[in-house]
């Protein structure tokens, strides 16, 4: 698991450190531990293209 930032502002929950950490906590650990590239690139598609509404609602599910 990956550290948020934290911060205040809307312009810094813009930066990609606030983006990508969230993105990649809301990742089964299935995904995040595969060691093959391809393999990690096939299910991170599986992912993006099967349901990326829900992936989104997971990663910002506790956004303020």
């Amino acid at each position: 698991m990956l550290d948020t930032p934290n911060f205040k502002s809307v312009y810094g929950k813009r930066v990609f450190a606030y983006h990508a950490s969230r993105l990649w906590n809301a990742l089964p650990v299935a995904v995040r531990s595969e060691e093959n590239v391809e393999k990690f690139k096939t299910m991170i598609k599986t992912i993006l293209f099967g349901g990326k509404e829900e992936f989104k609602k997971k990663a910002f599910m506790y956004k303020q």
